[in-house]
C-alpha cells in the first residue's frame, strides 16, 4: 500500500495482512539499494505470529518515488514520520546494514518509542570504500558487482543462497540496477558519513540483538561484537556459513535467530 509521509509517497508492505493497532508493531528497515522484498519471508512470518508488520521502501528505493536521502538522520526522520502518520506509539525495529544505522538513530532519539532492536549486518561507523562510492556515483555497473560480490559468502554465490532455482549474485545485481539514478550512491554516502559524533549509543536503552554472519566481508562480526559491548542491553547471535546478505543466504538460520531475538528473547 502507499502512505503519504511528509507530502511524499511511501510504498509500504505489511506482510500480506491488514495493519492492526491492537497488535505489537514490528518495523523492518532495509539496507542501501534494497527494498521491502529483502524482508518478504520474514515479514510474512511475523505478520502471522501476532505482530502488525510495516516494511517501507525507503525514499528512492523500490516503489517509493521520491529521491533517495543522503544521511542517516534524514532516513530516521522519514521512518519516524511514517510511524507518526500511522499513529504508532511503540515498535520493535529490525534493520539490515544501512537500516541498522537508521534503527539505532531512531532508538537513540526516541527511546520511549522503540521497544526492541534487532540489527543484522551492523557496524558503526560503517565505512564504504572509495572505489565503491566512485562506481556508484558514476552509475557504473561495477558498483553492483562489488556489492553482490563482497556482500555474499563464496558458498552462497555458488549455491544461490535461499533462492531455489535462482542465482543470488545475479538477483542482487538486478535489484541494485533497478533503483532510481543516484539512489545507491546517496544511500552509501549516508552510511559512510555517519560518524562517531552522530550517534549517542548510551541513549539506546532497549534490548538490542546483533545477528552477525561469520563470513561478512562488508560489516565483519567483530564490529557488531564491539557495539554490543557498548550498549546497556546488547547481545549477539551468529549465523554460520553466511555473508552480509543474511536473509538471502541463510534464510532458515536467520529466521530462527530473528525468532529468538523477538519472541524467545525476553
Amino acid at each position: 500500500m502507499n502512505v503519504d509521509v511528509q507530502g511524499q509517497t511511501c510504498q509500504l508492505y505489511t506482510g500480506g495482512t491488514d495493519f492492526n493497532h491492537s497488535q505489537p508493531c514490528l518495523v523492518f528497515i532495509h539496507g542501501a539499494g534494497m527494498d521491502h522484498t529483502f524482508w518478504a519471508t520474514s515479514a510474512r512470518y511475523f505478520a502471522r505470529s501476532g505482530y502488525s508488520v510495516l516494511v517501507p521502501d525507503l525514499p528512492g528505493h523500490g516503489g517509493s518515488p521520491c529521491s533517495a536521502l543522503d544521511s542517516i538522520p534524514a532516513y530516521a526522520d522519514h521512518v519516524l514520520a511514517l510511524l507518526a502518520s500511522l499513529n504508532v506509539a511503540q515498535a520493535a525495529l529490525v534493520g539490515h546494514s544501512m537500516g541498522s544505522l537508521v534503527a539505532m538513530e531512531m532508538a537513540a532519539r526516541q527511546p520511549s518509542l522503540v521497544t526492541r532492536l534487532v540489527l543484522l549486518g551492523a557496524a558503526f561507523p560503517m565505512r564504504v570504500s572509495d572505489a565503491l562510492l566512485d562506481a556508484a556515483n558514476a552509475e557504473d555497473p561495477s558498483a553492483y558487482d562489488m556489492v553482490a560480490g563482497f556482500g555474499t559468502a563464496y558458498r552462497s554465490r555458488l549455491q544461490g543462497g535461499a533462492m531455489l532455482g535462482g542465482n543470488l549474485y545475479h538477483s542482487l545485481r538486478v535489484q541494485l540496477a533497478r533503483n532510481r539514478r543516484g539512489t545507491l550512491f546517496n544511500a552509501l554516502t549516508a552510511c559512510n558519513t555517519y560518524d562517531e559524533d552522530a550517534l549517542a549509543l548510551a541513549d539506546i536503552i532497549c534490548l538490542t540483538t546483533f545477528i552477525v554472519a561469520d563470513q561478512d566481508m562488508m560489516t565483519p562480526a567483530a564490529s557488531a561484537l564491539a557495539l554490543a559491548e557498548q550498549l546497556p542491553a546488547g547481545r549477539t547471535l551468529t549465523v554460520a556459513n553466511c555473508g552480509h546478505m543474511l536473509v538471502l543466504e541463510q534464510a532458515q538460520a536467520t529466521q530462527m535467530a530473528l525468532h529468538q531475538a523477538l519472541i524467545d528473547g525476553d
